[in-house]
């Protein structure tokens, strides 16, 4: 049969504008991030977020002030040209002891929540893919730890280490993981039962590879959102430990400590608590607001 082009005819101009594709696909971070810029809370927080890390970096370089300078000359004089948030009672200048103390709580906030990301995601991950006994156990420590309480962890590293940071990143360390564990096993309980991971295991990959590159993966929306929510959460809880005098030792101050120094003459002074304690609710605030932000744009249900 010989082909000719009487045979054929033109698609119609209607025809073809309907199978042009209307915008480029996207991939679902970047969908995600398209549906989070939409929530100016979310994104407000988001700007605070970096803006807070990066003053809490470069503070050396931008204050003219030493955190621990003392100048009694200069004891609890209000806000001026030269000392922005005033000054203590020891004459140190509040606004450099706030930007450091934001060093402090930042540090905290962060190291407890990449802990938290790296072992509560791995146990929680294991106790839910592989089941049974394993998961039995395994979720039985995490029940015997959450019947702790933290303070019992703080005071007892107290003891042994002393006051001080790494008591603070112990403790938490021990403690906030707990919840992420449980939210990766209970994702991966859900996960580990559908097609792909059958198609996984039919072309041999070994439960590792199955883990880490296929069920976590899929759980990352949770997580983000998890993390997101247990950074305010631990920059909170150092601040209580460091208002009640378990934290942070002098000269070096958090947020919290700054809060205790400053209850002391809060009625007559009390700009030098309006700081710190203004610093301790923007920046759980803004975290919150991306913590949600992130929960809606993450949720596949928001997707339209």
């Amino acid at each position: 049969m010989e082909v000719t082009k009487d045979m054929f005819e033109k698609v119609p101009k209607e025809e073809r504008q309907s199978l042009n594709i209307m915008r480029p696909s996207e991939t679902f971070l970047k969908d995600s991030y398209r549906r989070l810029k939409k929530n100016k809370l979310a994104m407000a927080g988001l700007y605070f977020v970096i803006f807070i890390t990066i003053i809490a970096i470069i503070t050396p370089w931008i204050s003219p002030y030493s955190y621990s300078a003392q100048d009694f000359n200069l004891s609890n004089v209000g806000p001026t040209k030269l000392h922005w948030f005033g000054t203590d009672q020891f004459g140190r200048d509040i606004f450099t002891r706030v930007l450091y103390g934001a060093r402090i709580s930042l540090t905290v906030g962060y190291v407890v929540s990449l802990l938290n990301l790296t072992f509560g995601v791995l146990y929680g991950g294991i106790s839910g893919f592989f089941g049974g006994k394993v998961d039995n156990i395994m979720m039985r420590i995490v029940d015997v730890l959450y019947s702790i309480p933290m303070m019992i962890y703080v005071i007892l590293l107290m003891l042994i280490l002393g006051a001080g940071l790494p008591s603070i990143l112990i403790a938490l360390s021990l403690s906030y993981w707990l919840s992420m564990a449980r939210i990766v096993r209970a994702e991966i309980l859900s996960l580990k039962e559908q097609e792909f991971v059958l198609a996984a295991k039919t072309l041999g990959a070994s439960n590792w590879r199955i883990i880490l590159r296929h069920l976590i993966p899929n759980c990352m929306g949770p997580i983000i959102v998890t993390l997101t929510l247990s950074v305010p959460s631990a920059i909170f809880t150092e601040s209580f430990l460091s208002f009640i005098g378990l934290g942070i030792s002098a000269p070096k101050a958090s947020w919290g400590s700054l809060a205790s120094d400053a209850m002391e003459s809060f009625m007559i002074y009390p700009y030098q608590l309006l700081f710190p304690s203004l610093a301790i609710c923007l920046t759980v605030l803004a975290f919150n607001f991306l913590g949600d932000g992130l929960r809606d744009a993450l949720d596949p249900k928001m997707r339209k």
